[in-house]
């Protein structure tokens, strides 16, 4: 006859499962929430995009759409950055756009930060970095054909880097993090248990 403590194991395995795929999700979660992520996938969403007056309808609030400046690059990175619900107080400025003032500059970019060349004042949202290969991913607005285009190139090409640090909501504390891990502990140490030998 099975005993009750001969299917516990099952039981158990399919609990400690369950708790793994959870976490796991829940984590997952978390990660695909970091504002940098959502600044980069805002600007990578936008690929191939040609419409200016969305973005400058969003920085550029209460001005006449007729006069929206030609060169918009600017506007979708600050787009981007109301997207991932950053510098929503920060709107563009005509003749002094957003970045001075408002971010600081860095040494070496991250994602979502801003990248600035001083040729045609062009503005580019920082996707990706390769800190080993010394290169930089940017997506751009107003870029190859007038669209939104993406592009690779040396971390030294861009003038500076604006960095969105100052404006990220504070990182979550290790005691956040506690909740998960206890429960992680118990669910995990009453498999392990379920899991011995029965001796019957």
């Amino acid at each position: 006859m099975t005993s009750e403590r001969s299917i516990l194991p099952t039981v158990a395995l399919g609990i400690v499962g369950a708790a793994g795929v959870a976490i796991g999700v829940a984590y997952a979660l978390r990660a695909s929430a970091d504002p940098r992520t959502k600044v980069a996938n805002a600007a990578n969403s936008q690929i191939g995009a040609t419409d200016a007056s969305v973005y400058w309808a969003d920085v550029l609030q209460n001005y006449p759409s007729s006069s929206y400046p030609p060169d918009w690059c600017g506007a979708f990175a600050l787009w981007c950055l109301h997207q991932a619900g950053l510098a929503t107080g920060i709107e563009w400025t005509v003749g002094l756009g957003f970045l001075s003032g408002n971010l600081p500059t860095a040494q070496q970019p991250e994602v979502g930060d801003i990248a600035y060349f001083n040729t045609n004042e062009h503005h580019a949202v920082v996707v990706g970095v390769d800190y080993t290969a010394g290169t930089v991913d940017l997506v751009n607005g107003n870029g190859t054909g007038g669209a939104v285009s993406a592009s690779t190139g040396p971390m030294n090409h861009p003038t500076a880097y604006y960095s969105i640090a100052g404006l990220l909501p504070a990182a979550p504390t290790a005691s956040s993090d506690l909740p998960w891990i206890a429960g992680s502990v118990i669910v995990l140490g009453a498999g392990a248990w379920f899991l011995l030998p029965s001796g019957e």
